[in-house]
């Protein structure tokens, strides 16, 4: 370390740091701040050099490491008299901190200046270059774009750079034209650079000429120099320009540099589901990276499932996506397939236990008492009907299930007609409404009118078993025998 300290304070130069200097203190207060700043801890290292600056307060080189951590840890302004006297140091490492500094103190014109004394210096240095041109195009943007023009000319192995650069300053005129003009001046330059073939094709694409873009990406995978970034955008381009087998390559591609790309995998599951091979589909989601934090991911998943079908697999990924998210949506969601699978005693209690953390969560109460219903529980069915009735007056789908319910166990049928009634009122081509105003009818007794409303239905849905035994009974009731196209269809 003491070789390492020595040798970058550049002795020869720095009277402070001879090797007949060394003491304890300065020693340990040095060594601190360089072992601070690689820890990247400008402030810690700011403390030690400034302790170390008490010791031998003419090293030029100490006052250059203060005032660059101070500007690192945001301090600058703690160090305005180190500072002052960095200005009068004609060196190129103290030109350009000193720029830094002026330029956090806001005396951009200043930090220009002091950025052209340290490239007097050293016309190529990349870091004071580097910062000039950011500092310079905010200053003037003719100006920086002359600058790297030259520097482009004099010093060819910085052209490439020189005409990036110059390509970003148009872009933030947004003069696209322009920007183009010197990519293609770095391509010329460095033809297996991919920064100009990104850039331009970023442009492309906000002009909308995807096929443009397109190119530039192609251009970058010839070359070997494809990657994830790329690949997805090809795809995304693909798919704008209805190329869907090539987007297809493009995101499996994807999958062999990033096997979780949430794009590509998603992509791909909506391929599959295209082609109907559910399984596959099921795969690609679960391979997302955001499959685990994702609840609309893990409900995907579960309909892809079902599709294959694999009840089972759908009930368990459910299962552990409303355990583990404890969310009220995939509650709900999990008592649907639970319903849906003929484990109503399941449904109930999932349900009530999603309706425990969201009572006002209509659409779940409602399941809920369609589940009771099927399980015979009449008296818990009316208590929950009741307050969703209470509490959504004029929800379609509550009235006609109160409605329903109350015709089908022939109570208070005057109360059951005007819901139904009213359901059918908000949503007219509802089959299901029209089926129960026909039961309702049929129940009193105007058998004639439940025909006449259980054929509307019966119309638009074919058969039903449900709707089937209500036709039957009607029919029965006029003393006719019911139609064979009541009956299911094998």
């Amino acid at each position: 370390m003491l070789i390492g300290a020595y040798a970058r304070c550049d002795a020869p130069e720095d009277a402070a740091f001879t090797m007949g200097d060394w003491n304890k203190d300065f020693y340990l207060d040095y060594i601190s701040g360089v072992l601070a700043e690689q820890q990247d801890n400008p402030g810690e290292a700011l403390r030690y050099y400034q302790a170390a600056l008490k010791i031998y307060p003419q090293s030029e080189t100490l006052k250059e490491d203060v005032v660059a951590s101070a500007m690192r840890s945001g301090k600058g302004g703690d160090v305005n008299g180190t500072a002052e006297e960095l200005a009068k140091i004609d060196t190129l490492r103290a030109n350009t901190v000193y720029a830094q500094y002026a330029w956090g103190q806001g005396n951009l014109q200043t930090a220009a200046e002091y950025y052209e004394k340290a490239l007097q210096k050293n016309p190529t240095d990349t870091s004071a270059l580097s910062q000039y041109i950011v500092l310079l195009s905010k200053l003037d943007s003719g100006k920086a774009i002359d600058f790297l023009t030259r520097q482009a000319a004099s010093y060819p192995e910085q052209a490439a750079g020189a005409y990036m650069q110059i390509a970003g300053i148009y872009l933030s005129k947004g003069r696209g034209d322009k920007a183009l003009e010197s990519y293609n001046k770095v391509t010329s330059i460095a033809p297996t650079l991919p920064d100009p073939y990104l850039a331009r094709a970023g442009i492309y694409e906000k002009l909308k000429d995807y096929y443009a873009a397109l190119g530039e990406y192609k251009q970058l995978e010839k070359m070997g120099k494809a990657d994830e970034t790329v690949f997805t955008r090809m795809g995304a381009l693909n798919i704008l320009l209805g190329n869907l087998d090539e987007a297809r390559k493009n995101f499996e591609a994807v999958l062999k540099i990033n096997p979780s790309s949430a794009t590509a995998n998603q992509f791909l599951a909506a391929v599959a589901d295209n082609d109907k091979d559910y399984r596959k589909a099921v795969d690609y989601i679960m391979a997302s990276s955001d499959y685990a934090a994702n609840s609309s991911r893990q409900l995907q998943a579960a309909v892809f499932a079902s599709k294959i079908p694999d009840n089972a697999l759908a009930l368990d990924i459910l299962a552990k996506a409303y355990k583990s998210s404890g969310s009220i949506e995939m509650g709900y969601y999990y008592a649907v397939m639970l319903q849906e699978q003929k484990q109503y005693k399941e449904a109930v209690k999932t349900l009530e236990g999603v309706l425990k953390k969201s009572p006002d969560y209509t659409r779940a109460g409602i399941r809920l008492a369609l589940n009771l219903s099927t399980l015979g529980e009449d008296k818990k069915f009316e208590k929950v009907i009741k307050k969703l009735y209470a509490d959504n007056p004029e929800d379609a789908v509550v009235l006609n299930s109160y409605g329903y319910w109350l015709a089908d166990k022939n109570k208070n049928l005057p109360l059951a007609g005007e819901l139904i009634k009213k359901a059918l009122d908000k949503d007219p081509g509802n089959p299901a409404y029209m089926d129960s105003y026909g039961w309702y009818l049929y129940r009193i007794k105007d058998y004639d009118g439940a025909l006449e409303w259980l054929k509307k239905a019966k119309e638009k849905i074919g058969y039903d078993k449900d709707l089937a035994y209500h036709l039957e009974m009607v029919y029965m009731a006029k003393g006719e025998k019911a139609p064979q196209d009541t009956k299911e269809t094998k």
